[in-house]
């Protein structure tokens, strides 16, 4: 099962513990994104002060015009850089950089991805929306694919009515793209069908889906399965994951 003790693992459940933690790992990589592109005049803003603004605004949850006040930066000034660096793939870099490392930490590559979705409540505000029958949601759908320690390798964001397996479906090219040493699939039910098996099959991968449970009715998941709960329970403590309030950024 696990190597590492419960404190260890306490430890890595925060990516970024503190806001120096997040700027510090950020700003490395927000100068080679924003090498890419020339820029017609210079910045009146250090990026520090950009990149703690969105920290702040992520963990909290407060509106963009409030991080305005609270920062002493004007907000459109903040949303323009989050939604530029979102289009440029900022935060999928940290996201991928920050596990690589941990894989070198640990001394392996994932083998075996855990699949799961949440669904997330959504105001009329924030553009498309679906209602996902199972769980009475009105909002949008997170699917994600983890590695045993419940680090996220690849996630889609979709409306609440889309499929579990069509989400898994489209997340498969980018998995096999940036991981691939990953060729073991589990999941539970919602997963299982012989089109998704025959699609991930092609991509490489081996799809095991079992059910949770033990027919008592209580939610038991089998095996490594419960390390993407853990992960669900990690972006909880994020504010703005509990519930989404506002039109997405391009490619977010």
């Amino acid at each position: 099962m696990f190597r590492g003790n419960a404190a260890t693992v306490k430890r890595e459940s925060e990516a970024f513990p503190s806001v120096e933690a997040f700027v510090g790992a950020a700003l490395q990589v927000v100068k080679q994104v924003d090498s890419r592109e020339k820029r017609g005049r210079d910045r009146e803003h250090e990026l520090e002060r950009i990149l703690a603004a969105i920290w702040l605004l992520c963990r909290c949850g407060v509106q963009w015009r409030a991080i305005g006040l609270m920062t002493g930066l004007p907000w459109t000034t903040v949303y323009y850089h989050f939604a530029r660096w979102t289009r440029l793939g900022l935060w999928r870099r940290l996201a991928v950089g920050l596990v690589g490392m941990l894989r070198v930490f640990y001394g392996q590559d994932p083998s075996v991805g855990v699949a799961d979705t949440r669904s997330v409540r959504s105001t009329p505000t924030a553009g498309a929306r679906g209602i996902d029958g199972g769980k009475k949601v009105n909002g949008i759908k997170l699917s994600i694919v983890t590695e045993r320690w419940g680090f996220p390798l690849a996630m889609r964001v979709t409306t609440a009515d889309v499929n579990d397996r069509d989400s898994l479906r489209d997340m498969l090219v980018e998995l096999r793209a940036e991981w691939p040493s990953v060729d073991k699939l589990l999941a539970d039910l919602g997963y299982s069908g012989q089109k998704l098996n025959d699609d991930a099959k092609e991509r490489g991968f081996e799809m095991l889906v079992k059910k949770c449970g033990d027919g008592s009715g209580k939610f038991r998941p089998t095996e490594i399965r419960w390390v993407v709960e853990r992960t669900f329970g990690w972006l909880s403590r994020w504010r703005r994951t509990v519930v989404c309030y506002e039109t997405p950024c391009p490619n977010d």
